[in-house]
């Protein structure tokens, strides 16, 4: 019987959800294509379940539920986003564009400045 260490089988763990999200994000960028943004919602939602600290996937599924006017759910994923990569600008930027349509303009303008930066 081979032993396989336990890091490895991890790893590879690791390896094949990453794909299979990023399977499941592409699929969701035909479909943004196609105009089918629940189904694309649905894709990124379980891209998202197999790479939750993925700053792409936060980001395109706060997106989606931007244009589908849920903004305080998209408002959740892109400040997921920006804390897991503070130093992207575009990503701020989609963050207090969102603010801002939420009429959170204090909180929009201190991350329009942390841009500015």
């Amino acid at each position: 019987m081979v032993r396989i260490p336990l890091f490895l089988l991890v790893l590879g763990f690791i390896a094949y959800a990453q794909e299979t999200a990023s399977e499941h994000a592409d699929r969701a960028a035909e479909l943004i294509q196609q105009g089918d943004l629940r189904s694309a919602e649905g894709q990124l939602r379980k891209a998202i379940q197999l790479a939750p600290n993925d700053p792409a996937f936060l980001t395109s599924l706060g997106g989606v539920l931007g244009m589908e006017g849920q903004l305080e759910q998209a408002n959740t994923y892109l400040a997921r986003a920006v804390q897991l990569k503070p130093d992207d600008s575009l990503l701020r930027r989609n963050l207090a564009a969102n603010e801002w349509q939420l009429g959170r303009f204090q909180i929009a303008e201190r991350n329009l400045e942390l841009l500015l930066k």
